[in-house]
């Protein structure tokens, strides 16, 4: 059965079929992989612990409230990590994402783009504050799914926007827990990654909210 949003056919229809193939293809070019696609996307895995402080740095309102609702990231963002949102997406909007993708050659767009989804939705999110958990992770996970071509380009733009606010530490900090090799068999590493990452950028997030509030008292105070 197709599980493309939208799509009614009982089977896989072509478009998608077509999708799928092109993302296996590049899933078997592992360089492409390795680069792209971050390590630990899993339920709980260190990707999401990293996304969940990204939403608080930006949007602490809007991640307080999925946090209240007991809403982490990979019950909802999983798919889009895993895959480059292909599963999400129609296929017109995915050619050109990844275009535009591979030419910034950034392993941590896929982050920024996930965060603007979640910022240019924030408003319907916080209107469903009373929904359930369940009703609330399905709009999430396909919130992509609303993506037309010609929102691509300003969709990526908005993510490099986002990017260049988020402090570089961000990226240099976290480049070699996040991405590389995902076929090497050293099982300690993973665990001791998850709990590197998640201390560290609470660390960086902390000092930075002490920045802003640093200034905020300066500029009253003048």
């Amino acid at each position: 059965m197709c599980h493309q949003y939208g799509c009614p056919s009982p089977f896989v229809c072509p478009h998608c079929y077509i999708k799928i193939h092109i993302f296996l293809f590049l899933i078997h070019v592992n360089a492409l992989r390795d680069i792209y696609i971050p390590k630990g996307c899993k339920p709980k895995g260190n990707v999401f612990h990293v996304f969940r402080l990204l939403i608080l740095y930006h949007d602490p309102e809007l991640c307080t409230m999925l946090d209240t609702k007991k809403i982490t990231p990979d019950l909802y963002s999983m798919q889009w990590f895993r895959c480059l949102f292909a599963s999400s997406c129609s296929l017109t909007v995915i050619l050109s994402m990844w275009d535009l993708y591979f030419q910034h050659a950034d392993p941590f767009m896929v982050f920024f783009l996930a965060l603007i989804i979640l910022v240019n939705g924030r408003d319907l999110i916080l209107e469903m504050k009373d929904a359930t958990k369940e009703d609330l992770i399905k709009f999430l996970s396909n919130m992509p799914c609303a993506l037309e071509p010609d929102d691509v380009v300003d969709f990526c733009s908005l993510a490099q926007y986002y990017s260049l606010k988020t402090p570089s530490s961000f990226k240099t900090d976290f480049l070699k827990a996040l991405y590389g090799s995902q076929c090497e068999k050293t099982p300690h590493i993973e665990p001791c990654s998850v709990s590197q990452v998640s201390k560290q950028i609470k660390h960086n997030v902390r000092h930075i909210l002490k920045c802003r509030l640093l200034k905020i008292k300066i500029i009253i105070k003048t």
